[in-house]
């Protein structure tokens, strides 16, 4: 549904909160303003399309178990369709002699990082050695905790590793609810 010009001036001046000039001018201010930062929304939204390749909106990390794997992707799917942002999991990263660096970079340059707590992240295979590496050292730090945002699969009753045990989760399940918690992180 289309917004008249009274609420996309009410939707853009909520976050500038720019008082226009009165007069019969005024309606031209008002016309300009709303073009101008359409324009530049725009522009940014092409310009984050630009850079997607060092930048994400979110990163999965989860275990190589099939059930975690299945709920990033699925959870990854669910983000994507509905709020339209881009993320990324371990299978979306290149393996190889560089993957802890390849995973570093999917973590560092992500906003918001979502950890599948699993028995299986205590388990010695890959994700484990990657989520010691790239991210233990980092939780020490408040902005990285503030990163940080554990995932729990319905109906398994998996604790967290210590560190994430004092970090606010949620459940992840395939509804609005969901996408609602991860639009307020």
């Amino acid at each position: 549904m289309a917004m008249n010009d009274h609420q996309r001036w009410t939707r853009i001046n909520r976050e500038l909160r720019i008082e226009l000039p009165t007069g019969r001018y005024a309606f031209a201010w008002r016309n300009f303003i709303i073009t101008l930062y359409e324009q530049i929304e725009h522009w940014m939204d092409q310009r984050r399309r630009e850079i997607r390749h060092t930048t994400w909106d979110f990163c999965v990390i989860h275990s190589q178990s099939r059930r975690d794997r299945e709920a990033a992707a699925a959870f990854k799917r669910l983000l994507e369709s509905t709020l339209g942002i881009t993320g990324r999991t371990f299978k979306d990263i290149a393996l190889g002699e560089n993957t802890l660096e390849a995973a570093s970079e999917m973590v560092t340059g992500s906003t918001k990082v979502f950890i599948i707590v699993s028995k299986y992240l205590d388990l010695p295979d890959f994700p484990k050695f990657v989520f010691q590496s790239a991210l233990m050292a980092q939780l020490h730090r408040s902005d990285w905790r503030k990163k940080l945002v554990p995932v729990y699969l319905p109906g398994n009753m998996d604790n967290p590793p210590l560190l994430l045990a004092g970090l606010q989760g949620f459940t992840l399940g395939n509804d609005i609810h969901t996408v609602e918690l991860v639009r307020s992180f």
